[in-house]
């Protein structure tokens, strides 16, 4: 079946479904209390599938717009993580175990024992149009000494990844009290994994932090996995608020 046919079909059969939803309303009128029953029912079971069908078109959507954000000058990738850019209804997880998971690729760490925290995704009208969502992290009892989030890179950031590229993390960060922010960039190539770690340097809320592949050791024939550690220190006692994130590379200059 071709695709224009296809989506001829369907187009037909939306149709049809809005006929039928017609016809149904125009029974609501007449109905008795137990044909009403029934139909109240069978809209409800329509409006769930209905809200879904909805509901990832408007991820997608929202993906397509804000996932890949504009290339930083020279980069070959840019990449917004979901947290960032799309409602993805994340429950909240409230004094989680060093490992949980928050979504798919990121995941929380920590090396406390009293941990009384919540991680939410946020979003509010404060949110710029590039970001209109981003992480919170309500901060009480803590004993560590950090908390780091760990976020997967996508297989379009492996894909020709090598030692001529520098990784660039830029983010918009906000705290109610003075942190300590750095980020690690993990990458596993065969049986081992290359580390870089880089304070994040803020100006105002705006961080950046930048790896130099040049300087590793990594097998690009073998690259399976990379991920960044975004890692808070002394975070007790304060709200955190991670507005954007944004990931690039580019080419190394060569020497």
């Amino acid at each position: 079946m071709s695709r224009r046919l296809g989506r001829l079909i369907e187009r037909v059969r939306l149709r049809q479904s809005a006929s039928a939803v017609d016809r149904i309303v125009a029974r609501l009128r007449t109905a008795d209390m137990p044909d009403l029953r029934d139909l109240r029912g069978e809209i409800r079971r329509q409006h769930v599938r209905l809200t879904a069908a909805l509901r990832q078109a408007d991820l997608r959507l929202g993906r397509a717009r804000v996932a890949n954000p504009p290339r930083p000058p020279l980069s070959d990738w840019a990449w917004r993580p979901d947290p960032f850019h799309a409602d993805l209804q994340l429950p909240v997880l409230v004094s989680p175990d060093s490992g949980a998971v928050l979504a798919e690729g990121i995941r929380v760490f920590h090396d406390g024992r009293n941990v009384e925290c919540a991680l939410r995704q946020s979003g509010t009208a404060r949110r710029s149009a590039a970001a209109p969502f981003g992480l919170a992290l309500d901060m009480f009892g803590f004993d560590g000494s950090y908390i780091s989030i760990s976020i997967d890179l996508p297989h379009s950031g492996l894909k020709g990844l090598s030692r001529r590229h520098v990784v660039r993390l830029e983010t918009v960060m906000r705290s109610e009290t003075a942190i300590g922010a750095s980020a690690r960039l993990n990458v596993r190539h065969g049986p081992n994994t290359d580390h870089q770690l880089r304070d994040i340097a803020f100006d105002n809320d705006h961080g950046m932090a930048e790896f130099d592949l040049g300087y590793t050791e990594i097998d690009e024939a073998r690259i399976e996995k990379a991920w960044i550690d975004l890692i808070l220190s002394r975070p007790a006692m304060t709200r955190i608020e991670i507005m954007d994130l944004v990931l690039s590379r580019y080419p190394r200059a060569e020497i």
